[in-house]
């Protein structure tokens, strides 16, 4: 189960994974797909910036 802090930081993750949602300045291969699924809803977003790093912060917040 996951800390107040823990869901702080996994709500700001998934702000900024909307807020990069559409963002196409590259297309590496090294691109990262995400899916949010709430209910019967699922979004799917692929990091096209080449410089997002919200993952590895995500994971340095909850994996202490």
């Amino acid at each position: 189960m996951l800390d107040e802090n823990e869901l702080k930081a996994l709500n700001h993750f998934e702000a900024e994974l909307l807020a990069i949602n559409g963002v196409n300045i590259c297309n590496s291969t090294a691109r990262m797909t995400y899916t949010i699924e709430k209910t019967a809803d699922t979004l799917r977003i692929t990091d096209n910036t080449c410089m997002w790093n919200g993952w590895r912060d995500l994971m340095r917040k909850i994996n202490k």
